[in-house]
């Protein structure tokens, strides 16, 4: 099943001072418009600009933000070796400026890409790294975000009980913070994490009844939430209810599209398409969910869930012909 990663500030906005000088006329103003389509989402108009601006970029902390923010751009679209590339000069950048924030943040992003490609352990020293960054800095809120993250990656390696030893560690983190604002909406997330390491270990029922508790929470980026309910979804279809699995996916579809996770929306739609043709034989609707899967696999350039896409397919339209002898 898929897991709930902590990404609060996978894409946070890195704050600079003001007065800063950004070099050649008009980069502050495309600098500014590139940030304000970042914030609202517009991720290919904002890559563009900022691949643009970038090299008018003069003032150390902007031009960090700017690498950070393509990185970030890269990972949510699926495009994890750019986003490491990226990452990797946001790093470097903010080293030599000596912002020890903006390094943690682009460590975070760079974690959460290699862990996109599956080098789950190269992944886990990024998030490290960034964890003790934020330790040297006293920012809890941090902290729980990456221990979530190592959480999450031990859980997909396997490796249980890491994966619950971090998950307790965040949650004493959150209860020492108990009063702190951020501490609430964070007690979300952990509890989904949990959630799905029930999940994963076979605590169906346990599962349920935390995913359950958190569904009509609204606190969680619309990503995360996509995440939840194609966990649940996972969850309905293993207990024996397609009807509400397919509930459940329809929402996560909806909520990755809205984030415009497109990696996430693929995954959704795939699992979606199975229970669809193996669960319910509805091989006409099946069909169409694969097909969609296709079109936004190559959109996306992600190779892998497009032969996914293609293998169901094929699969499903050979059930339909034999159903039809």
């Amino acid at each position: 099943s898929k897991l709930t990663l902590v990404r609060w500030s996978g894409i946070a906005l890195i704050v600079v001072c003001a007065g800063a000088v950004l070099g050649q006329p008009g980069a502050e103003q495309e600098f500014d418009a590139a940030l304000r389509q970042f914030q609202s989402g517009e991720y290919e108009k904002a890559a563009g600009a900022l691949e643009a601006v970038l090299p008018a970029l003069e003032d150390p902390g902007r031009r960090v933000e700017a690498l950070h923010m393509l990185g970030a751009i890269a990972r949510t679209q699926g495009r994890y070796d750019d986003s490491i590339r990226w990452t990797d000069s946001a790093i470097e950048a903010a080293r030599a400026a000596g912002a020890t924030l903006d390094e943690a943040e682009a460590h975070n992003t760079k974690g959460l890409a290699l862990a996109g490609l599956g080098r789950y352990a190269e992944a886990s020293a990024s998030i490290r790294e960034s964890l003790e960054l934020h330790r040297a800095r006293g920012d809890a809120e941090q902290q729980f975000a990456r221990l979530s993250n190592l959480g999450a990656l031990a859980q997909m390696r396997d490796r249980y009980f890491d994966a619950l030893s971090r998950y307790e560690s965040a949650l004493e983190l959150l209860d020492r913070h108990a009063d702190a604002a951020w501490a609430q909406p964070r007690r979300t997330v952990a509890l989904a994490n949990l959630a799905s390491l029930y999940q994963r270990v076979g605590r169906s029922e346990r599962a349920l009844d935390l995913y359950g508790g958190l569904a009509t929470v609204t606190a969680l980026p619309p990503e995360q939430q996509a995440r939840m309910f194609a966990n649940m979804g996972a969850l309905y279809r293993r207990l024996g209810d397609p009807f509400k699995a397919i509930e459940a996916y329809d929402r996560a579809a909806q909520l990755a599209a809205q984030a415009g996770d497109a990696s996430l929306q693929v995954g959704v739609l795939v699992n979606r398409g199975i229970a669809l043709a193996l669960d319910l034989n509805r091989l006409d609707d099946a069909e169409a969910v694969f097909t969609r899967v296709i079109e936004l696999a190559r959109t996306s350039g992600e190779r892998l869930p497009e032969l996914h896409g293609l293998l169901y397919r094929g699969e499903t339209l050979r059930r339909a012909r034999r159903s039809g002898e």
